[in-house]
């Protein structure tokens, strides 16, 4: 414990019991997430494309942990809001524990970034933050700058899937090739805290794949 647990100690996020901001007691009764197809959003066996949907989304996969509701819903609000480090680290410790079962080896892990403006205002990339560390224990390379947001994109909160798709139209570019980023990676994950439409993630895979990326799996938190 350091001196700051010591004048502002840990409670759960939902209970409010000291110790953790994710106690094991409320985290138990969180959902896991519907694994779904990147392309039509239908069921979808390990969140694999089916294959009439090549042509919807460069996504070959999707790997969604948990629902977005409860101590992680919680959980991913007070990283935004409250700037706790330490909610990043419970995170990411527990999808680590879940995404150990997934034959992933040999992957480039991509977060999607946050247009530097809003950075700045909120001092980090939440993104960045969890998927950091979910790839130094999932012994993934950490690729935190391939991509760059280049429109200060207004939240998708109320927005219709028209108008989110119209509001994220080319926001990302890459900021640099590398081609040894393609050669020695089998899987580029492209990472998010919260996948919704998935118009995001998928306008930031669209710039993956012209680059050249193959196989891109789209990774979430929460949905």
């Amino acid at each position: 414990m350091d001196v700051f647990d010591i004048f502002f100690p840990k409670k759960c996020l939902e209970c409010g019991r000291f110790g953790k901001y994710i106690c094991n007691n409320c985290f138990s009764k969180t959902e896991q997430a519907f694994a779904i197809c990147p392309g039509c959003g239908n069921p979808s066996r390990d969140g694999l494309r089916h294959s009439y949907c090549k042509y919807k989304t460069p996504l070959n996969r999707l790997i969604l942990i948990w629902k977005y509701s409860g101590v992680v819903r919680k959980a991913l609000i007070g990283l935004k809001f409250k700037l706790a480090f330490s909610i990043a680290e419970e995170l990411a410790n527990r999808a680590v524990t879940q995404l150990q079962t997934i034959q992933l080896a040999d992957s480039l892990l991509v977060p999607i970034p946050l247009h530097p403006r809003r950075q700045n205002w909120r001092g980090f990339n939440q993104a960045e933050e969890i998927g950091k560390i979910i790839a130094s224990k999932m012994n993934w390379v950490f690729e935190p700058k391939l991509l760059k947001r280049i429109i200060d994109t207004p939240h998708q909160i109320g927005l219709n899937k028209k108008q989110r798709l119209e509001n994220i139209s080319e926001a990302f570019v890459l900021r640099y090739k590398d081609p040894s980023l393609i050669t020695y990676n089998s899987s580029l994950i492209l990472f998010d805290d919260v996948y919704t439409t998935g118009s995001t993630m998928k306008e930031a895979a669209k710039v993956l794949k012209k680059a050249g990326f193959d196989n891109i799996v789209g990774l979430a938190v929460a949905s």
